[in-house]
């Protein structure tokens, strides 16, 4: 396409926006050509790669492209973010339908607020977090070793906040596509065969959901048979009522009476984890992981620290000065978090438990069922320990009847078969 022949006093701006209506967290959706007096002398060109650009014939600059106004699909090479320098910000919207290429309602890109992530909303509700760049990958995609078909790039920088992929073996995946579909999956595909073939889309379980469990919990769906939510340690639930019956949307809160400021706090560690929401994280590029731990310490607003970088063992310093939102377990990959606790959570933390019901009818009280683990005798059930943190509500305080002999003595409540039953905790 070549630009109708015009003098620079009939030249109009044009542009052609796909809503006017809807409201967007990245901006309205946008597909734009702009007339001006340099493209007089221009050409356009569909590049091998599928960007079609418009060139000036005398320098060879390129003063337009379609890859700064991506619809549906990424294609390898197409960046997505922010350019700093002229405000644009190259998202993702969905089709309304699979028939029909008006905008619909879900869109994706990143988000540049704190340190930068990946994000999926539905309107402008934020519905799924990729997380934040580690170095090798976004948390929350699996880690992968350096022959994979995908060389991920991201730039962080005074000019832009951008992400893109390239094939490494064009020989194998030809042409492969990331695209947000009506329904608002993101899915990757391949050409193979004659048709497109998924290969990658985002997990479909309600740990993804954004804040299922609510702020300053965990959601793990290894324990989806009890209850995928449970608080972080040192946090009890919000509502106990509601924790009971399987509704984690109110998170937790800090356990009562305990303090985390110069009094004697520490840190527990989290493993193969999705890390809070980080556009309310602090970074720090300068700090190792230790460096990080000394400066969440001194600061006692400081939640939770890791670092940013997960190459060479960790570098770069990033912190959390308020509740810790949309936390999640892997079965794989993530990454380490650590969590402020308080000096009496952290020395049971660094202790060894052995769990046992007391057996005495006074303290132990049970409809017929079936106990999961196994029993020295007939009378004394045992219980694995994330069962015993789910009816204690991590013991919690509330929980917390006494302490005699053989140790403290928390009462619990089974939820599943609406079971009370009273543990003693003895410390070794």
């Amino acid at each position: 396409m070549i630009p109708p022949e015009s003098s620079p006093s009939t030249v109009r701006e044009t542009s052609y926006s796909t809503t006017k209506t809807k409201p967007f967290p990245f901006g309205p959706p946008m597909f734009q050509f702009q007339y001006h007096p340099q493209t007089l002398n221009s050409m356009a060109q569909l590049l091998d790669v599928g960007n079609l650009v418009l060139v000036q014939q005398d320098n060879k600059r390129v003063i337009w492209q379609s890859f700064d106004y991506p619809t549906n699909i990424i294609l390898p090479n197409m960046k997505i973010g922010l350019d700093r320098r002229t405000g644009l910000n190259r998202f993702l919207t969905s089709w309304k339908s699979k028939d029909d290429p008006g905008t619909g309602n879900y869109s994706f890109g990143l988000d540049p607020r704190g340190y930068p992530q990946l994000m999926l909303y539905m309107g402008r509700n934020l519905i799924w977090r990729v997380g934040s760049w580690t170095g090798q990958r976004f948390n929350a995609l699996p880690k992968m070793s350096p022959s994979h078909i995908f060389n991920v790039c991201f730039v962080n920088n005074q000019d832009e906040i951008t992400s893109m992929y390239s094939i490494t073996d064009p020989e194998v995946f030809s042409k492969t596509l990331l695209v947000l579909d009506e329904s608002g999956t993101v899915e990757r595909t391949t050409w193979h065969q004659g048709r497109w073939v998924g290969f990658w889309s985002k997990l479909r379980d309600s740990c993804e959901d954004y804040l299922y469990c609510g702020p300053n919990s965990n959601c793990d769906m290894s324990n989806a048979e009890n209850f995928e939510c449970t608080c972080l340690p040192g946090f009890e639930p919000k509502s106990t009522h509601d924790w009971y019956l399987r509704d984690g949307s109110g998170g937790c809160v800090r356990n009562q009476g305990m303090s985390t400021c110069k009094n004697g706090e520490g840190f527990v560690k989290l493993t193969r984890v999705k890390l809070p929401d980080t556009s309310v994280a602090r970074a720090d590029m300068r700090l190792s992981l230790k460096e990080c731990e000394e400066e969440c310490l001194r600061n006692c607003s400081c939640m939770g620290y890791t670092s940013a970088d997960e190459r060479e063992g960790g570098t770069g310093c990033l912190t959390w000065h308020g509740n810790l939102v949309d936390t999640r377990t892997f079965s794989v990959d993530g990454q380490d978090l650590y969590v402020r606790v308080d000096a009496v959570t952290l020395g049971k933390r660094q202790r060894k438990y052995s769990y046992g019901v007391a057996s005495n009818s006074r303290f132990f009280e049970y409809s017929p069922m079936e106990f999961d683990g196994t029993r020295r005798n007939s009378d004394l059930p045992l219980f694995d320990l994330s069962t015993i943190i789910a009816a204690t509500n991590n013991f919690s305080v509330f929980n917390k009847l006494g302490e005699g002999g053989f140790g403290s003595v928390y009462k619990g409540f089974m939820v599943q078969d609406f079971v009370r039953v009273y543990f003693i905790m003895e410390w070794k």
